[in-house]
């Protein structure tokens, strides 16, 4: 009896443990987007976008049901004779559906805001228009704890000027109770919102500074009427650079966080960030991360443990373009891993949700599918993490940095729009999908075989060759070479077809002229037929005229720093940090190798600067810890 009851018990906990991690894409030869996701259980997922398959010169509402493995149990489409655009989905109390949309086919202006109810299948309930006669846009639609829904975008069709942020609240049936515009002469629109306590709701946004075009980050609470609670905007106050916040969660301790980014602060470029506020409105602390190039946080999850999940795209790293980006921080924004996800062209998160032992993002690829943008769906453990063979990449290249935003009160008008925002109900059904009209595929399910044995580089005359040799060619397209000057940002500059000999060993090799004797990196990314991609090993070819010779530009531990210049005198080595702060600074006898210790050195860019002791010769170069 015993025994039965721990084969029992062991039964039920490996039942209830498993998790079935996937990548996959959904979609047809022209464009596919998903915008957002829901989770439903054991029941599988709702995925809610944008397709142009079934009319190129138009986009239509997809609605997408798949199972826990990814399979497909259902597909709808919804639109017009024009445009329609998918922002947002919610699940209803009755175990239906909100969606939130743009038209362009249907209501007042030229665009409006179209809000669709259906039920657990998919099938239309009711559909509603709201807005003026000019442009107006909704981003994001809640349940409401009262009863009903309110739905956050933005106007031109009211307000103060501009775009204003707008709200419309309705009840069950889609009818209107209230509607709001806020706003200065400037530009305000809202981006996120989510029911806070006492039946109170906190919005996000961005607002104009100043009569510039730049924006700050727009945190507004309000009332269940509409009325403005408080206020505030984030950001460097000055109106020079650009900082949004994208989506806002209401947290267990009366505060919220929100997410978005940073311009004003960082390491350069558009930086990913989160931003901690108590119930008092002070901050408790914020987070940038990023490089010198763009990333940003379209939404985030807080899980039981109060970790952050964020999800949104990074151009900083990997295999060039958008690649799709995960962060876990800690309650106190403490980073505990950060990964890329994507094949060889663009891929963003727009969207994730996290269950019990895994986490879901949702957005789209370009590298994989049937062609144009296909649906993108990743489910992965609670790490991250799912099967060899998927595209994952641990990146630590990513740094982060403690800021403190600015906070200031905006002083905004509130418009009251009951008797103005027109409402329409419009005759919309769901058209079924056949299952056979939409391409799925796994890129999971062949990892790319081959074997690099060996990839080296040497000089000859004017040229650089490049030699490889491979083994377990089976299912291999073609290798690229990419190039770079400083070891960071490559470029393609070729490419090489596969021979795929299977099991034999292949030689290959690939000739470069040398222009103005630069000194140079290279890699091979390595193709295949499906998609999926991986990196060789970086070699260095230098010019045997340059001075001095740094390797890995982009290191750990350790640096060493090779000098080759025939002058005898003296070299001094200066190296400092993005902020000028001096790490390192010592005199050498020229014609060394010198290795430094960097254990002890932050995360970030660093700049390393040699020079004879004569002044005659000057040697720059940038260089990153990872």
């Amino acid at each position: 009896m015993k025994t039965l009851c721990l084969l029992f018990l062991l039964a039920f906990i490996n039942g209830f443990s498993q998790v079935v991690p996937f990548q996959r894409s959904y979609g047809g030869t022209n464009d596919d987007l998903a915008n957002s996701l829901l989770s439903l259980g054991n029941n599988g997922y709702l995925i809610f976008g944008t397709t142009s398959n079934f009319n190129s010169e138009r986009t239509d509402l997809t609605l997408l049901r798949i199972n826990s493995d990814g399979t497909t149990q259902w597909a709808n489409r919804y639109g017009g004779d024009q445009n329609e655009t998918a922002e947002h989905v919610e699940l209803t109390s009755d175990g239906g559906f909100i969606l939130l949309a743009n038209t362009t086919s249907f209501g007042a202006g030229n665009s409006d805001l179209l809000v669709i109810k259906t039920d657990q299948n998919g099938q239309v309930e009711w559909s509603r228009t709201f807005g003026g006669l000019s442009d107006d846009f909704s981003a994001c639609v809640k349940q409401v704890q009262t009863g009903g829904y309110i739905i956050a975008g933005r106007t031109q069709s009211f307000g103060q000027g501009g775009d204003d942020a707008y709200l419309v609240r309705i009840d069950a049936d889609g009818n209107i109770l209230w509607s709001n515009a806020y706003g200065t002469v400037n530009n305000e629109r809202f981006y996120y919102i989510d029911n806070a306590q006492n039946n109170e709701f906190i919005i996000t946004g961005i607002e104009n500074t100043s009569s510039t075009l730049n924006y700050d980050a727009l945190v507004i609470r309000i009332d269940a009427n509409g009325s403005i609670i408080s206020n505030n905007s984030f950001g460097d106050r000055g109106g020079r650079f650009n900082d949004a916040s994208d989506c806002i969660r209401a947290t267990s301790d009366g505060g919220y966080a929100f997410s978005g980014h940073y311009q004003s602060y960082g390491a350069g470029g558009l930086d990913l960030a989160i931003t901690k506020v108590d119930a008092l409105g002070r901050i408790e602390w914020a987070r940038v991360f990023g490089n010198n190039r763009d990333e940003r946080a379209w939404d985030f999850q807080i899980d039981k443990f109060n970790n952050y999940i964020l999800s949104g795209y990074t151009t900083g790293f990997g295999n060039g373009g958008n690649e799709a980006l995960a962060i876990r921080i800690n309650r106190n924004g403490i980073p505990q891993w950060t990964k890329t996800y994507g094949g060889t062209a663009n891929e963003e998160f727009n969207e994730c949700i996290i269950n019990e032992d895994s986490i879901v993002f949702v957005g789209y690829t370009r590298s994989m599918g049937a062609g144009g943008s296909d649906i993108y769906i990743v489910k992965t453990d609670s790490l991250g993490t799912y099967p060899n063979g998927c595209q994952v990449s641990q990146t630590n290249l990513i740094r982060n940095s403690r800021i403190t935003p600015q906070i200031r009160t905006v002083n905004q008008t509130r418009t009251n729009l009951n008797l103005r925002t027109l409402s329409s109900n419009i005759s919309l059904t769901g058209v079924s999908i056949l299952l056979s009209n939409i391409n799925t595929t796994n890129p999971c399910q062949q990892p790319t075989p081959v074997t690099l044995i060996d990839f080296s580089i040497y000089k000859e005359d004017n040229n650089s060759f490049l030699n490889w040799q491979t083994s377990n060619e089976i299912n291999t397209k073609e290798f690229i070479i990419e190039r770079s000057l400083d070891g960071i940002k490559f470029d393609s500059i070729g490419f090489t077809l596969a021979i795929n000999k299977g099991q034999k060993n292949t030689n290959y090799n690939y000739i470069i002229p040398i222009i103005n004797n630069e000194s140079s990196y290279y890699r091979l990314k390595i193709l295949d037929f499906d998609g999926y991609m991986e990196y060789s090993n970086i070699v260095y070819m230098y010019n045997e005229n340059e001075n001095f010779n740094i390797y890995p530009t982009s290191f750990t531990n350790n640096i060493d720093i090779k000098t080759i210049t025939k002058n005898i005198n003296p070299i001094l080595i200066q190296i400092v940090n993005s902020n000028g702060v001096e790490l390192y600074k010592e005199t050498h006898s020229n014609g060394n190798s010198i290795q430094i210790n960097t254990e002890q050195w932050p995360l970030g860019i660093f700049i390393v600067r040699i020079v004879n002791i004569d002044g005659k010769n000057e040697f720059i170069k940038k260089i990153v810890k990872n």
